[in-house]
């Protein structure tokens, strides 16, 4: 979710070249890969059908994301990640920081945490059948591409922001609305990252920061 507005394009010709440099600069600040941390070993056993992850993300918007909180407000991104056939996979969704665009993935763990400053990874307490439904669930999104949602309403599944992927998946998973959004913006409700993570139905299994 840290990277989900498009940022505005200034006018004069002169301002316009010094600015597009800035953002390839960034863009390659940002996209580099580091080898270290792509061959980082997981600080904890992963053995489970899925687990929620948050970072905070080194997006140029994550701090701003990081704010969208009900209550602590840490991070700016999530995600659900399931076991593949080789290794564990994250599906989120995030948007292009040019263009505003973007739509569900279904990215490798190590990557998702190489683009973090500080992540968490919580177990879900649901039985395993529970469990492989949310991972199904949030597969559907993927599988139908859903776009990244700007507007951030709640109202339809055509669009969808991160918190709202991870907490519709759950949600569908259970049959009920087990997460409820906590927040308004813009005259909607609103899922902050910290209305999935701080619930019952998780606990925290490793924290970066600690």
């Amino acid at each position: 979710m840290e990277s989900g507005w498009f940022i505005p394009m200034p006018r004069s010709s002169k301002t316009v070249f010094n600015y597009l440099i800035i953002i390839l600069l960034a863009a390659i600040s940002c996209t580099g890969k580091d080898p270290m941390r792509e061959q980082q070993v997981l600080p904890v056993e992963l053995n489970d059908s899925a687990y929620l992850i948050v970072r905070l993300g080194d997006g140029y918007f994550s701090n701003i994301f990081r704010k969208v909180s009900s209550e602590e407000k840490r991070y700016s991104h999530s995600g659900i990640i399931y076991r593949g056939d080789e290794s564990y996979k994250v599906y989120h969704i995030e948007a292009n920081e040019l263009t505003g665009k973007g739509i569900v993935k279904d990215e490798p763990l190590e990557s998702f945490i190489s683009h973090s400053r500080e992540w968490a990874l919580f177990a879900i307490n649901a039985p395993n059948p529970i469990k492989l439904e949310i991972v199904r669930q949030a597969r559907i999104f993927y599988e139908s591409e859903i776009p990244f949602d700007l507007d951030f309403d709640l109202s339809s599944d055509d669009k969808l922001y991160c918190s709202e992927l991870v907490a519709k998946s759950i949600n569908n998973a259970f049959g009920e609305e087990l997460i409820t959004p906590g927040l308004h913006i813009a005259g909607h409700p609103f899922y902050g990252l910290d209305d999935i993570y701080m619930h019952d139905l998780f606990h925290c299994l490793y924290d970066s920061s600690e």
